[in-house]
């Protein structure tokens, strides 16, 4: 018999949502009861929005010869825009502003069959896009130099999906998302633009996460249409959007958009990349 345990993770703190004892078909019997330990981390969590660089371990009490479906969800603990329900489906709140590290959130379903004490890892991943945009170090100075120093960005990105279903990775809804003005980011991007296997560093520009409306199983890279702002300081905002009609996203990648961003050209590439 296949049973079900959710474990919503919040700040890398587990709360386990189980049913009861008697629910889950555990009898009183020790013997029939085994040890699960479970060793979570996250796949590349360079992130200061969780705690799960050096992995969390989570026991749990099951019935020996059953099989179970175990569910993680992970976020930081004061990060208001995710709903998770008891069956982990997650909905999403877009409203909110730019460049927030705080919506980093990663997921992941295991199946197992419980027949002696056990220890097995999992590895949580991100089910969001990440798009980020950066200019060359030097668009950014003859930016400068005509006194346009952007301090701010926006984005908007048409059609991502605002459900997950944890437990089959599925996804559902559709909403344009715009994430508001906030401050840009304060390290650099890097990305190997030319493939060369060396990665370049541009001036972060702007920062987001949305949820790829791939109709599958949300896996798959899917096609979105976006929109940037960049507030300088003084004068006229800076809006690119034509190019980006058809920017490619997929669950836990990164999708970058890197050049000469500010300046009248415009030139940039667009480099899809793991997480």
């Amino acid at each position: 018999m296949k049973k079900s345990i959710f474990l919503g993770m919040l700040a890398a703190l587990a709360l386990a949502n189980s049913c009861s004892t008697e629910d889950n078909g555990l009898s009183s019997s020790e013997n029939n009861l085994k040890q699960v330990t479970l060793k979570v981390s996250a796949d590349g969590a360079l992130t200061r929005a969780t705690d799960l660089l050096s992995g969390h371990t989570v026991t749990l009490t099951l019935a020996k010869g059953q099989t179970y479906k175990i569910a993680f969800w992970a976020q930081k603990a004061d990060c208001a825009a995710y709903t998770v329900d008891d069956n982990m489906n997650v909905s999403i709140d877009y409203s909110g502003v730019n460049n927030d590290e705080s919506r980093d959130a990663f997921f992941k379903t295991v199946e197992l069959t419980v027949n002696e004490d056990m220890t097995q890892d999992v590895t949580l991943k991100r089910p969001f896009a990440q798009i980020n945009v950066g200019t060359t170090d030097a668009d950014s100075t003859a930016a400068t130099a005509a006194g346009l120093t952007v301090t701010q960005s926006k984005v908007t990105v048409k059609k991502a999906a605002n459900k997950l279903n944890v437990v089959d990775g599925t996804v559902s809804g559709e909403t344009d998302v715009t994430y508001t003005e906030a401050n840009l980011p304060g390290e650099q991007l890097m990305v190997d633009a030319d493939g060369d296997g060396t990665k370049d560093s541009y001036k972060y520009l702007s920062m987001c996460y949305v949820l790829p409306n791939d109709a599958t199983d949300g896996t798959q890279k899917t096609l979105a249409s976006t929109e940037f702002t960049f507030k300088p300081a003084a004068g006229t905002d800076v809006i690119i959007k034509d190019g980006l009609q058809n920017v490619p996203l997929q669950r836990n990648y990164r999708t970058n958009i890197v050049g000469d961003i500010l300046t009248r050209s415009q030139q940039f590439k667009i480099v899809v990349d793991p997480a």
